[in-house]
């Protein structure tokens, strides 16, 4: 039953990126299926109305941006740009780039589009660098996204009534995701252009005239989506924040270099770092994270516009009484939905999950809430099974990350336990988002030491219970979680088995192989000094490890290089600890959400039979 059911859950649909039309009469979105002869994701542009009514294809490809009349689309397709229309089909190509293109950002008056695109450094004579020549840097960041050697993101606008593609930046550095002011005239991106900057963290708000140079807008960095304010005076960015000061920051930061404003300072929560979407009457929204609950609010002054419980909003795009939403629960990986924006009502217009797996039945955790012997209140939700039975404690990424309440699009092996009669626990503790400033800097330069009682002790009360036996306790998580889960067995020999996945081990060595590494060290862990880091690596206390340990991890990742794996996994191998390393070829620390899916189904898969054959 576990095979099929995992296999049933790895093929659901899942749509994203809803995009409504200016008129608010209709929906573009990307709905993403599983090619199993190609062991391949398949992306492909819908179009729903806003009204209701079955859902229409319209081509394959992703990224649909609706023209400002709302008569076409603009799309990536096999990494060009094309022009479509939806209603007749009629289609034109509108880059034939070697590198390909991003995705496009229409000027306001339909004529242009503006598109970031990768583009060739040359040799200081003017030689373009030939494939496999030596990569030489001066500074940190060259694996950003993976080794790009001498390729760099830069921004074009292509006049669509002539088809002339015109380049506006370019040089040694990076400019990606452009924006058009509101009068047509500027654009705004995202930029590395400092020969300083060590990596994506780093990465500030320029704006620029076509055919002059970028200025930089003010101080802040760490930007992770950027658009206009209405007036056109200033820039509103989501960024995160400086050694995890605070939640995600949403800031109004105006041109003129005066002071940002920090647009959600009456409340105690942060961004999703979603980008915020402007309404044609000129109101702006945003989604917070509120909770591990995604709340839309209207910024300007700040007003909440919904109160649903238990929803992760993953795009919001306004128009002017209503805005489309893609958005996942307890009930879906994801459907396509409307959004009043006066009375917050939520319209669902497909069924996607309902319809994939009509014939199949899966528990809903429950929320719950631990108090913690320091005084700190955890929350998170917990598959509850008749007890006293076996319990997985499932670590989430991060450590800012979270658990939601909605399906875990890479983790079916979740459900797949509940159904064979496991408790699953998913906490979020300290250093969580959506609980507060307080909280999510809790465990700065703390790692492992700060939330390790958050994981531990909510366990010792679901014993009390008698939900969780103690005899048949199992840990896993990824990424940070998989950190985490090292950590704890590394400290802790209560688990009977564990499933480390894309995780880390040795923080020193991290610092300098990862490719944001100095970046995440200051950000989470307090720097790079070894003195820091070491009492927060797992790997100083390896020798303490006795509980039998799978290890998952893609082949190809930068974020966490396969080295962590393979330095843990030969640890426990020599102190004949029982232990398997998995490695994924050509999977990236994202595989379980975009790499192949026979590796998604094959990660659930072994998770649930070391667990099971074990516990």
């Amino acid at each position: 039953m576990s095979a099929e059911m995992l296999s049933t859950l790895c093929r659901v649909p899942v749509p994203s990126g809803a995009v409504m039309s200016a008129d608010g009469r209709r929906i573009a979105y990307v709905l993403t299926t599983v090619d199993e002869d190609a062991d391949a994701y398949h992306r492909a542009v819908w179009t729903v109305d806003a009204d209701g009514g079955a859902p229409r294809f319209c081509t394959d490809g992703s990224s649909p941006a609706w023209s400002p009349d709302g008569r076409q689309l603009a799309v990536l397709r096999e990494d060009q740009l094309w022009l479509i229309d939806p209603d007749t089909g009629d289609e034109r190509q509108l880059t034939d780039r070697e590198l390909g293109a991003g995705a496009a950002a229409w000027s306001p008056d339909g004529t242009r589009i503006a598109f970031s695109a990768a583009v060739e450094l040359t040799r200081d004579d003017g030689t373009p660098y030939a494939a496999g020549d030596p990569v030489v840097t001066r500074r940190l960041g060259y694996r950003d996204g993976g080794l790009r050697g001498y390729r760099r993101p830069h921004l074009f606008v292509i006049e669509l009534a002539t088809g002339v593609t015109t380049q506006l930046t370019d040089g040694d550095w990076s400019a990606h995701s452009p924006v058009w002011s509101p009068d047509g005239t500027r654009l705004a991106f995202a930029g590395l252009q400092d020969a300083r900057t060590d990596n994506s963290l780093s990465t500030a708000p320029f704006v620029l005239t076509p055919g002059d140079e970028p200025t930089r807008v003010g101080t802040e960095d760490m930007l992770r989506a950027l658009t206009w304010a209405p007036d056109g005076e200033a820039l509103i960015m989501a960024r995160l924040a400086p050694r995890s000061e605070t939640q995600p920051r949403l800031l109004r930061v105006p041109l003129d270099g005066s002071a940002p404003t920090d647009l959600l300072a009456e409340i105690d929560f942060g961004s999703t770092l979603a980008t915020p979407t402007t309404t044609q009457d000129g109101r702006v929204l945003t989604t917070v994270n509120e909770h591990a609950t995604t709340r839309v609010y209207e910024l300007d002054p700040l007003r909440p516009i919904t109160d649903e419980e238990q929803l992760w909003i993953t795009a919001l795009s306004a128009a002017t009484t209503r805005a489309a939403i893609t958005y996942a629960s307890l009930d879906t990986y994801g459907e396509v939905a409307t959004l009043d924006l006066v009375t917050g009502v939520r319209k669902v217009l497909t069924s996607y999950t309902a319809d994939a797996l009509h014939d199949l039945d899966w528990a809903r955790p429950e929320p719950r809430t631990f108090q913690i012997s320091e005084g700190t209140t955890v929350s998170g939700w917990l598959f509850q099974a008749e007890g006293p039975g076996p319990l997985l404690l499932d670590i989430h990424g991060g450590p800012h990350g979270w658990w939601a309440p909605l399906m875990q699009l890479g983790y079916p092996y979740q459900l797949a336990l509940a159904a064979a009669g496991w408790s699953v626990l998913l906490l979020n503790p300290r250093g969580s988002d959506g609980f507060g400033d307080d909280f999510h800097a809790a465990v700065y330069a703390e790692q492992g030491f700060g939330d390790a009682p958050d994981l531990l002790e909510p366990i010792d009360q679901l014993v009390a219970e008698g939900i969780a036996d103690p005899d048949r306790l199992a840990v896993a998580g990824y990424s940070y979680g998989g950190y985490m889960t090292n950590w704890l067995t590394a400290h802790t020999t209560r688990f009977r088995a564990a499933v480390s996945g894309g995780g880390m081990c040795d923080l020193v060595s991290l610092g300098g192989t990862a490719d944001v590494g100095v970046g995440m060290m200051d950000l989470i862990y307090g720097g790079t000094d070894p003195a820091v880091l070491r009492p927060q690596s797992p790997y100083e206390t390896v020798r303490d490890v006795r509980t039998p340990t799978l290890i998952l991890h893609g082949a190809d990742d930068d974020r966490s290089p396969v080295g962590q794996a393979e330095q843990w996994f030969a640890a426990l191998h020599t102190q004949q600890i029982e232990t398997e390393l998995v490695l994924y070829p050509g999977a990236g620390h994202l595989f379980l959400s975009s790499g192949r899916p026979s590796h998604r189904l094959d990660y659930s898969r072994r998770t649930f039979t070391w667990l099971t054959d074990r516990v």
